[in-house]
């Protein structure tokens, strides 16, 4: 076998995979997934595409910052206040992300979001 540093939950049969150890955002001592993340805004409304990651706090060590595409074009106030609430309703508040607007994800051939091409987003 090979140790992919994978975190995963299994639940009789189901193995839910949860993401990388190395992709682990440390906020305030706890533990987020950013596949956690992303799964609950990929069932919002109008979300085509998202990716989750740190950007650095001073406070809480790091905070979760989501980069989302839509399917169609959306006030940005609006869309960050109802991903919000979204969110809230599915997620410990530490988890709740603060949003980008991109029109595209970058991808990798493979189909791979090239997370250190949106870094200007965090900045």
């Amino acid at each position: 076998w090979l140790n992919t540093r994978d975190r995963v939950e299994v639940d009789g049969d189901w193995i839910r995979i949860l993401g990388r150890d190395t992709e682990m955002i440390n906020v305030g001592g706890e533990k987020v997934h950013p596949t956690e993340i992303e799964n609950v805004l990929l069932e919002a409304p109008n979300v085509r595409d998202a990716t989750v990651t740190g950007r650095v706090n001073p406070v809480t060590g790091a905070v979760v910052v989501a980069t989302v595409a839509l399917i169609e074009a959306e006030d940005p106030a609006a869309l960050r206040r109802r991903l919000s609430a979204f969110c809230r309703e599915r997620l410990a508040v530490y988890k709740i992300p603060e949003v980008r607007i991109v029109d595209a994800l970058p991808m990798t051939a493979t189909g791979k979001v090239k997370k250190e091409e949106l870094a200007w987003l965090y900045a």
